[in-house]
């Protein structure tokens, strides 16, 4: 499967992955944008996240990309036919807040484009994975200011 036979299968699961992200976000008093927006290369998605005091829908340092990436072992490592997914929370200006991409750094941390069945299992972690996770990560960066 190419990624862009990836993307299209998983597209919609993946927005609604960020939905979720969104409606946490929105039940612990942050402001996500209403939406998540497809990034320009096909295979990345955003949703911004204000803080409770941020004004105005125009980027602030302050604010938060929450992004669902699916990754291409050829552009990240040089290796053939891998895929992995990556969900990553980066304040505004590039501060890493945290993230998920199951067996990121380990012999493990691609899966065959060729085999559905472990793209399936693969995706199936960051769609298990707890939105209100993210709601923690945010919350407790913002303390750190």
């Amino acid at each position: 499967m190419t990624a862009t036979g990836i993307n299209k299968k998983y597209k919609a699961r993946i927005k609604r992955i960020l939905c979720n992200i969104r409606d946490a976000c929105k039940a612990n008093g942050l402001r996500p944008d209403a939406e998540p927006s497809d990034m320009s290369d096909g295979f990345r998605y955003n949703l911004v996240v204000r803080r409770p005091h941020s004004a105005g829908a125009d980027y602030a340092d302050d604010d938060y990309d929450v992004t669902f990436e699916i990754n291409e072992s050829e552009e990240c490592d040089g290796t053939d036919d891998g895929v992995n997914f990556a969900v990553n929370v980066v304040q505004i200006g590039g501060v890493i807040v945290g993230g998920l991409s199951p067996f990121n750094y380990t012999d493990q941390c691609w899966v065959s484009r060729k085999d559905p069945a472990a793209i399936e299992e693969r995706f199936q972690i960051l769609e298990d994975a707890d939105a209100s996770e993210v709601v923690t990560l945010i919350k407790r960066h913002i303390g750190r200011d």
